[in-house]
């Protein structure tokens, strides 16, 4: 019995060691190099690949709708900082419209703006008859402390320039001192649109009139830097144009050149747009480059809503292939050139506006202005892109001429070779032939 159990033992034993291949491994850990097994693995490699991922996915997401929490969080303040702003604003407004009723008789508001708003209004009789016309009130609020020693910028801008017929006049100016406002009385000018294309007298009127009165600024010293359509008014009555709204407009020192940035977006200067070239200063080609805009837009027909969109590559490339087209010497050729001169992107190379005045798009306005026929006038200059022409065209014109002469000359040497020594014998000898 003890012989049988040792030899069923053994036999276990020897079973076991052959099950196994004789190598002591369990066999369900062979299972990876059985064709079955190697595919589980790889599937349960891929399972835990997709987990990761799907934990990973989960982790961004969590954090996506943090931050869209966060950003929806700040999306209201700002609504509400707005609401707030805009009650305040509507609240002072309401106070300055009361402090000013003594005085004006309210008709309707014009414009409203983040912290101004223009309001129609006539104005009140004190002594004798009420007065005809009506006027426009500017109502600024926001502004700190008013003094009535030292006017707002604003008001000390209309004060300098309003000589000039093209530039809004002010009549009065209130300081609200127990609202920390200021109130601006002008002529309310009533504002025509017209069609630049079957009106092009009027485009010129306007014109004209505009660069006028950047020349008159100019000249005193003050560069608007917000010259855009908004705030250039066609006067109904008297057929011109009126340059408004002074509130951007600052005292122009060479020596501290401004360079902050003022203006309205797709209505500034390459030099205002970028931070290293703010930093060095601009100064009146701002106002040029803008007013170049202002015209293109109208010529053009450019939507208001797309105002922010104009960029000066494009205005280039369509200020080019509009002038592919035009005819040489018209009307259209020569607007084309005015604008293109006024956008030009370096400030050295933009027109100045006594250079734009000077320019023969305006010599029938001059002419019906002052009779100077155009050729007293000193020639104005020309833009980048018409030099470039004139200067190719001229120089076909010199090889023309200097082939010419050429060959003139080589005919004046064979005649002289055959002694030929006058026209007459030249011309016998040419009948020979």
């Amino acid at each position: 019995m003890l012989t049988t159990a040792a030899g069923t033992s053994g036999e276990d034993e020897s079973s076991s060691g052959q099950g196994d291949g004789g190598t002591g491994i369990e066999p369900w850990l062979l299972e990876s190099e059985k064709p079955e097994g190697r595919e589980l693995v790889a599937l349960r490699a891929k399972v835990q690949e997709l987990e990761a991922k799907l934990r990973k996915s989960r982790r961004r997401q969590s954090s996506a709708r943090d931050a869209v929490r966060e950003a929806s969080d700040a999306v209201e303040m700002a609504a509400q900082s707005a609401r707030r702003s805009a009650v305040a604003t509507a609240r002072a407004l309401e106070a300055c419209v009361f402090a000013l009723a003594h005085d004006y008789v309210f008709i309707s508001r014009i414009h409203s703006g983040i912290r101004a708003a223009v309001y129609l209004a006539t104005a009140r009789a004190t002594e004798g008859p009420a007065p005809s016309g009506k006027t426009a009130l500017k109502i600024v609020t926001g502004y700190g402390a008013v003094s009535v020693d030292r006017p707002p910028r604003e008001v000390s801008m209309l004060l300098r320039l309003r000589a000039h017929p093209c530039i809004v006049s002010i009549d009065a100016w209130y300081p609200l001192l127990d609202q920390n406002a200021f109130a601006i009385a002008m002529p309310h000018i009533v504002h025509e649109d017209f069609d630049p294309a079957s009106e092009p007298r009027k485009l010129v009127k306007y014109m004209w009139d505009t660069l006028q009165a950047l020349a008159f600024c100019h000249a005193a010293s003050v560069v608007v830097r917000d010259v855009k359509p908004s705030n250039i008014l066609f006067d109904m009555a008297r057929q011109r144009a009126v340059l408004i709204d002074f509130d951007c407009a600052t005292h122009y020192d060479p020596s501290a050149p401004p360079r902050d940035l003022v203006g309205t977006r797709g209505f500034l200067a390459p030099e205002i747009i970028d931070d290293r070239l703010r930093l060095d200063g601009y100064g009146y080609p701002v106002d040029m480059y803008s007013a170049g805009l202002t015209f293109f837009a109208l010529v053009f027909r450019v939507p208001p809503r797309r105002y922010s969109a104009m960029t000066h590559p494009d205005v280039f490339d369509t200020l080019e292939a509009a002038a592919s087209t035009a005819k040489s010497r018209s009307s259209r050729a020569q607007l084309l050139e005015l604008i293109s001169g006024l956008v030009a992107a370096s400030p050295a190379h933009r027109w100045t506006a006594d250079a734009a005045i000077a320019h023969r798009y305006f010599d029938e306005l001059r002419k019906r202005k002052t009779g100077t026929p155009a050729a007293l006038r000193s020639p104005a200059p020309r833009s980048p892109a018409s030099r470039l022409s004139s200067g190719r065209k001229g120089t076909r014109i010199r090889k023309r001429r200097r082939r010419r002469r050429s060959s003139v000359s080589a005919r004046r040497r064979s005649s002289t070779a055959l002694g030929i020594t006058s026209s007459s014998q030249l011309t016998a000898v040419r009948q020979l032939f």
